[in-house]
């Protein structure tokens, strides 16, 4: 039986940034260190092969450390890399991707290129999901303390999104502080106020807000968007939720809208996006550029090509590759994005792309479908099983796949070398500074016999 407290050396990072050790015959894996770090540290959770640790004095500090800019961190659960050099981030981010590959793909290793830095490592953000919460018996509004689900971090500078926005939180904190209203308790599931989700434009400098509530009150539906607006007229767009479930989570499905436009309006190459207030939408619109010029560089589309953009949200890759090719197919099962992808078609006079609503197993088992190229950008948790046996037997000549989790893009990978499909490039992008997240296009084509 392992006794804690036990000391560690930080070896490397690996997947959700973890820091790796050894300890006698076992693997230990800590969270909130850095490569060079000597810690003490207390396991928390034993498996026959690997501890969980968690860092409780750092012994002697990596060099990467510095100090980190922002005030909260790193109590708030925001960031997890603000204390470290961007530079260096870009590289440790690069050493996760290839510690994912190195067991099934170890071959592709020195192939995986550095990683492209996003235009802006600070206030890039587009949208934040932010907590109410109470601290002393005040309202606050912030974010989750870091590996808390039930602790709130009052936030008055976050450098993850516009600066502006730490003023309309402010604002909107002293509002309802002097209404007296509740923050949603997720222990006895109680409260009234649960989240406040903020989206920007980055090319219009406009904002959409939705308040998330457990229940509906009169005030709110009455009077708070006209105020909201009054006092900044850079919002567009205010939406009212209720989730009156015991789940922690800002979604909804019971959404009112308040005030303003019914969408957002954002800006990516030459096209111009309608975003509703739960449609999925790239989180860093700068980068979101960077992201699908390089996709579309990787599908080298030619004019006389049929695609398939698989979840594709609100139509965005699709769009991009659309004017480069005969036609477009678009498949995701969000109703809400479904809506927002043909409005944006229509709007930029796209008329050689369709979309089609349901899951992407579904739509490949029931029809035929016979495209040159196939671009999937799936959710974190990757393919599921039957998508990607039904993406491989398209037998699409050429194939794209744009991640944001390098540890199911090595799962995913071992089907699609297997089928054939052989890694031409395998780039990533950094959408998620001061993170340990990371995006990865992989250009693939398949073998000819």
């Amino acid at each position: 039986m392992i006794q804690s407290p036990i000391t560690l050396k930080i070896e490397k990072l690996v997947y959700k940034g973890l820091g790796i050790a050894r300890w006698e015959k076992w693997t230990v894996f800590v969270p909130n260190v850095y490569p060079g770090d000597e810690i003490e540290a207390e396991v928390i959770q034993k498996k026959r092969r690997h501890v969980m640790a968690k860092c409780t004095k750092v012994i002697t500090s990596s060099p990467l450390r510095e100090t980190a800019s922002c005030p909260h961190y790193p109590d708030c659960g925001g960031c997890q890399m603000l204390d470290v050099n961007y530079e260096n981030q870009l590289k440790l981010k690069r050493d996760i991707i290839s510690d994912c590959f190195t067991r099934d793909h170890a071959d592709l290793i020195p192939n995986i290129l550095p990683v492209i830095p996003s235009p802006q490592h600070t206030y890039y953000r587009n949208k934040m999901d932010f907590a109410f919460g109470s601290l002393d018996g005040k309202l606050i509004l912030g974010l989750k303390r870091r590996g808390q689900f039930d602790q709130v971090i009052p936030i008055t500078d976050c450098m993850l999104l516009d600066p502006e926005s730490n003023l309309i939180n402010a604002w909107i904190v002293a509002k309802f502080r002097a209404l007296n209203l509740s923050a949603w308790d997720p222990n006895s599931h109680t409260g009234l106020l649960r989240h406040l989700i903020v989206r920007q434009s980055k090319h219009k400098k406009q904002w959409m807000i939705n308040l998330v509530c457990s229940a509906k009150h009169p005030e709110l539906a009455e009077t708070f968007a006209e105020a909201l607006i009054n006092e900044f007229p850079s919002i567009c767009s205010v939406y009212l939720s209720i989730n009156s479930t015991v789940s922690d989570t800002s979604f909804s499905e019971q959404v009112t809208h308040l005030a303003g436009e019914h969408h957002l309006k954002e800006q990516l190459g030459p096209f111009e996006f309608s975003i509703s207030p739960y449609a999925f939408f790239q989180t860093n619109s700068k980068g979101a550029e960077v992201l699908y010029d390089l996709t579309r560089q990787a599908a080298n589309v030619q004019a006389s090509d049929t695609v398939m953009d698989l979840y594709c949200g609100t139509g965005t890759i699709g769009m991009y590759l659309a004017p480069h090719c005969k036609s477009v197919i678009g498949i995701e099962e969000n109703p809400a994005a479904i809506q927002d992808a043909h409005k944006n078609a229509t709007h930029n006079k796209i008329f050689n792309i369709e979309f089609i609503e349901g899951r992407v197993k579904n739509i490949l088992k029931f029809n035929t479908f016979t495209p040159d190229v196939v671009v999937v950008d799936p959710p974190r948790s990757g393919m599921v099983p039957k998508a990607l046996s039904r993406i491989i037997a398209l037998n699409a000549p050429k194939l794209v796949v744009v991640s944001c989790n390098p540890n199911t893009l090595a799962r995913d990978l071992i089907e699609l070398r297997q089928a054939g499909y052989s890694p031409t490039l395998i780039q990533p992008v950094d959408m998620f500074p001061n993170t340990y997240h990371v995006e990865c296009v992989v250009g693939l084509e398949k073998k000819i016999n």
